[in-house]
C-alpha cells in the first residue's frame, strides 16, 4: 500500500500544522483513464475473448486516515491510499481472480490469459457451479453511502484538537494517569463492470472514533480501565457531532468508583447484559460457528466436528427461542450497506436465525454450499472479494427496556463495559471479564462489583437467553476489525443489539488470588 505520510508528533498542533498540510498533499498520483470504467470494460472483453463464460473487473481506491492521541500528545497520524483492479472469472467450474496495480498501465490481454490458467487450474481441483442468484445483469448504476460532510476534507489540525480536547478532562484528575483517543477514517470507491452488461459505481465513508481512560488507586495498588461506548458507523464528519461531553462524564466517574468496589462469590446468577455487551459476546462467541468455511472444515483449524455442519441448516438449535437474527444490508449506517456487493448482486434483507433455530448462513461462490444468502466483499484490490458477513439484527423478543429488564432480576448482575473475550480454539466455550458491572438485587441497581468473569459453554450460554429488550434501545455496532475476533471475518459490517436477559449463567471471581 503507498503510504501518504506517517508522522510521529509530540509537540504543540500549531507548530507542527505546516508539517501536516505538507504531508497531507503528498503521493503519487493515478492515471486519470483509470478512474473510468473504460479500462474494466476492456479487462472484462479481454477474458471473454480468452475464453470465460463469465468475466468481472472491480476498481478499488482506498484511502484511510488515523489520528491517535495518547495523553496530550499526538502519538501518530496516517494517511495511506492505493488503488488497483481484481479481474474475476469463471470457466467449466472454475473461478479465479488476478489482481494488478493502477500505478501503472496493465497489460489487459496478458492478465486476461493468466486469470483463465488459474480458472482451469481451480476447475480442476473442484469444479462448482455458477450461481445466478441474485447476480445484477443489463443495469448501470451508482450507489453511495449517504455523507454530509466529507471527513477527508476537514483538517488535522480540527481533529487532533478534537481528540486533545476529549483526554484533557481525564487527565486533569489525579487518579487518572493516562487517556487515548483515536479516529479512523475510510473511504472506498468502487467501480465494477462484469459481462452481463453491468457498470456500477459505489462509494463508502465510514467513521469510529472512540476514546479510553486509566485510574490507579495508589494505595490500593489497582488499575482500572473504561473505554467509550462509540462504535464505527458509515457516515462522514457529522458523526462526530454525536460525541457529547456528558458521555465521557460518565466513562471518568465509573472507572473511578470502580476503584473502590468489591469483589463477589462465585456463583450461578441472572446476568442483565447492556446492548454493547452483548453485541460483543455475539459477535465473538456464535458468527464464527456460521462460517461456512468452518462448517466444511476450511479454515485451517485443527480437525474436528464443527458445532454447526453444512448438512444442520434449517434443523439446528442454536439458541433459546428468544433469539432471532436477520441479515439487512440495507441498513442505516452499517458498515455492510452497499447498493451490491463486490460480486455484483444486489443488497438484500433475509434471516439467518429464527427463534433459535439456523435457517441460512453466509455463503459464495468459491464454496460449495447452497444458501439464500450469498455476500462476497473485499476490501483490498489485492484480494479477490470472498465470504464476508453481512449486516446483522437482533430482534427483540419483548417490548421491555434495560430498566425493565433490571426489574425482572431479583438477585444478579448488570454488565456493562466492553472487555475481554477469550475461547478456546474449537469456540466452543468462552471467557468473558467485562470493564463494569453492578450488583442487582430486588430489581434494582446497587452497589458497582470488580474482578468477576462469566466461563460457560458457548452452547448452554445461548440456551440460557430469556427475553431480548425493546427495539427502542438497540445499539448499531459496527465492527471495523473483525478479525479481532475471528481472523476469517475482515470485511466491517454492524450488529443492531438491544439489552438482553440471561438466567443461570456461572459466574467467577476473577482475583489473582481466586
Amino acid at each position: 500500500m503507498e503510504r501518504r505520510s506517517f508522522l510521529k508528533l509530540t509537540g504543540a498542533t500549531a507548530a507542527a500544522a505546516p508539517l501536516l498540510r505538507r504531508h497531507a498533499t503528498a503521493g503519487p498520483q493515478l492515471n486519470e483513464r483509470m478512474h473510468t470504467s473504460e479500462l474494466l470494460e476492456d479487462v472484462v472483453d479481454a477474458a471473454m475473448s480468452a475464453g470465460a463464460q463469465y468475466a468481472d473487473a472491480r476498481a478499488l481506491r482506498h484511502r484511510v486516515q488515523t489520528v491517535q492521541v495518547r495523553k496530550d500528545e499526538v502519538f501518530s497520524i496516517t494517511d495511506n491510499e492505493d488503488a488497483g483492479i481484481a479481474l474475476t472469472v469463471y470457466r467449466d467450474g472454475g473461478w479465479a481472480t488476478v489482481c494488478f496495480s493502477l500505478r501503472e498501465e496493465p497489460e489487459v490481454k496478458r492478465e486476461a490469459r493468466r486469470a483463465l490458467e488459474l480458472a482451469g487450474v481451480a476447475a480442476s481441483l473442484e469444479a462448482l457451479p455458477f450461481h445466478e442468484e441474485g447476480r445484477a445483469e443489463d443495469v448501470e448504476s451508482a450507489w453511495s453511502a449517504p455523507v454530509e460532510i466529507d471527513p477527508f476534507e476537514i483538517g488535522l489540525e480540527e481533529k487532533v484538537a478534537q481528540l486533545r480536547d476529549i483526554t484533557a478532562f481525564p487527565l486533569s484528575i489525579a487518579q487518572i494517569p493516562y487517556a487515548v483517543a483515536n479516529l479512523f477514517i475510510h473511504r472506498h470507491e468502487v467501480d465494477f463492470v462484469s459481462s452481463r452488461d453491468v457498470k456500477l459505481k459505489q462509494i463508502f465513508h465510514s467513521l469510529y472514533q472512540n476514546y479510553a481512560v486509566t485510574a490507579f488507586h495508589q494505595q490500593k495498588r489497582l488499575m482500572d480501565s473504561r473505554s467509550s461506548p462509540r462504535e464505527a458507523r458509515a457516515g462522514g464528519w457529522e458523526l462526530m457531532r454525536a460525541y457529547q461531553r456528558s458521555e465521557l462524564d460518565t466513562i471518568t466517574q465509573e472507572v473511578l468508583k470502580k476503584q473502590a468496589a468489591e469483589g463477589i462469590t462465585d456463583g450461578t446468577m441472572d446476568i442483565v447484559l447492556d446492548a454493547t455487551v452483548f453485541w460483543d459476546v455475539l459477535v465473538d462467541t456464535l458468527l464464527p460457528h456460521l462460517d461456512a468455511r468452518r462448517m466444511l472444515q476450511r479454515d485451517g483449524n485443527r480437525p474436528g466436528t464443527p458445532w454447526l455442519r453444512a448438512e444442520d441448516i434449517g434443523s439446528k438449535v442454536l439458541a433459546s427461542e428468544a433469539l432471532t437474527v436477520e441479515w439487512d444490508n440495507t441498513l442505516a449506517g452499517g458498515l455492510a450497506t452497499c447498493g451490491w456487493d463486490d460480486a455484483g448482486r444486489a443488497a438484500s434483507k433475509g434471516t439467518l436465525i429464527e427463534r433459535g433455530r439456523v435457517l441460512a448462513v453466509p455463503a459464495s461462490d468459491e464454496l460449495p454450499l447452497a444458501s439464500p444468502l450469498r455476500y462476497s466483499r473485499s476490501g483490498n484490490w489485492r484480494v479477490p472479494a470472498q465470504l464476508a458477513m453481512p449486516n446483522l439484527v437482533v430482534r427483540s423478543s419483548g417490548e421491555r427496556t434495560l430498566q425493565q429488564l433490571i426489574g425482572a432480576v431479583e438477585s444478579g448482575l448488570l454488565v456493562r463495559g466492553r472487555g475481554s473475550i477469550v475461547t478456546n480454539p474449537g469456540r466452543t466455550v468462552f471467557r468473558l471479564r467485562p470493564q463494569v458491572g453492578w450488583r442487582i438485587q430486588g430489581g434494582e441497581v446497587k452497589d458497582m462489583v470488580r474482578d468477576f468473569e462469566i466461563e460457560m459453554p458457548v452452547e448452554a450460554f445461548w440456551k440460557q437467553l430469556v427475553e431480548i429488550g425493546s427495539p427502542r434501545e438497540a445499539l448499531l455496532a459496527g465492527e471495523l476489525f473483525p478479525e479481532r475476533s475471528y481472523p476469517l471475518w475482515t470485511q466491517p459490517f454492524s450488529v443492531s443489539t438491544p439489552p438482553a436477559l440471561f438466567t443461570a449463567v456461572s459466574v467467577f471471581s476473577s482475583k489473582e488470588s481466586a
